[in-house]
């Protein structure tokens, strides 16, 4: 036979993400100057425990998201795909390329900028 006993539950897979907190400010001027509004997240909200926690340790990462729906919008629910493939989707897919096209050329561009990036990522 064979006997367990787990006496925690089990942590996901992935570590938290680390936010780096200078390129997501460089990121979020991107969408102001293509007329967006910009939110910061929640206090104490560090991004998701999924694969972009990984990553965000290996590079630095930042995350934004766009309203596509309601708010509180399940992911991977029916009504997400819905407004994933709506104008407001598409929308959202393009803000996304606009906004990390010029990031990558404000890092190409300004030096300081991406020492602020890299300074944050290696402390």
């Amino acid at each position: 036979g064979c006997a367990a006993e787990i006496t925690s539950p089990p942590r996901s897979y992935y570590p938290p993400m680390k936010r780096n907190r200078a390129l997501a400010e460089i990121m979020a001027d991107g969408l102001r100057d293509l007329g967006e509004a910009v939110a910061d997240a929640h206090a104490g909200h560090e991004g998701y425990a999924n694969d972009i926690g990984a990553v965000s340790r290996v590079v630095p990462a930042a995350l934004l998201n766009y309203a596509i729906g309601p708010p509180r919008l399940a992911e991977h629910s029916p009504a997400f795909l819905a407004a994933a493939a709506s104008d407001d989707g598409h929308r959202g897919m393009v803000l996304a390329a606009k906004t990390m096209i010029l990031a990558a050329l404000r890092l190409l561009e300004v030096p300081a900028a991406l020492g602020r990036v890299c300074a944050e990522f290696e402390a």
